[in-house]
């Protein structure tokens, strides 16, 4: 109400100097009043529609860290820890021994990893031998497909060497990934010194 008096009081000088009558400035002042309460409510309903959006993305960002929370991530890594020899083409490699294998997708007894979560993860690999000439070709494989390739060639008795890859892929929860022998028959890896491992992390989703 002294708002409105304000402004009517103001409006009647002002407009008493240029010979406006009073009721043409109190008309003055209501409409301007309606166009502040109309102003006032469209403000009050885009302020609800940000909070309202900001609730859900804040819901959905919460329910997403709590899932990786609770789940503790997904992540691996495995070593071979003997020799493996007379490896014949397509043989998936059983890295035996587990350093972690947070979200259980890693199985030792196959040597297969098993995505227990949609999204894009990394996976590494390495292979190592000596002590004598020999030779081991890997792959990384996804459901059956290569995604690429690692090697060792040694010719030399006590010449050693160590070979790896690395790729970023995504894959859905139930993907297979594995590393196997390829191109090479009768191939010889080591284990026993730590050469020969396969690790894989959940990047995103």
């Amino acid at each position: 109400m002294y708002k409105m008096n304000t402004c009517i009081i103001s409006s009647l000088i002002v407009l008493a100097s240029f010979g406006c009558t009073t009721s043409f400035a109190e008309e003055t002042c209501n409409g301007v009043n309606e166009l502040k309460q109309i102003m006032e409510r469209k403000l009050e309903e885009i302020q609800t529609v940000c909070d309202n959006r900001y609730r859900e993305l804040e819901q959905k960002l919460e329910a997403k860290v709590s899932k990786r929370s609770v789940a503790g991530g997904v992540a691996f890594s495995a070593q071979l820890t003997a020799k493996q020899s007379h490896i014949s083409l397509g043989t998936t490699i059983k890295f035996d021994k587990l350093h972690v294998n947070d979200g259980s997708g890693y199985n030792s007894q196959t040597g297969i990893f098993t995505a227990p979560e949609t999204g894009v993860y990394m996976f590494s690999y390495f292979l190592g031998h000596g002590n004598g000439p020999a030779q081991a070709w890997l792959a990384l494989m996804h459901n059956g497909q290569k995604i690429n390739g690692a090697v060792t060639d040694t010719f030399h008795v006590n010449e050693d060497l160590q070979g790896g890859n690395l790729a970023v892929f995504r894959v859905d929860a139930g993907d297979r990934v594995w590393i196997e022998s390829w191109h090479q028959n009768d191939a010889y890896i080591d284990g026993p010194y730590g050469f020969t491992t396969f690790s894989g992390v959940y990047l995103y989703g």
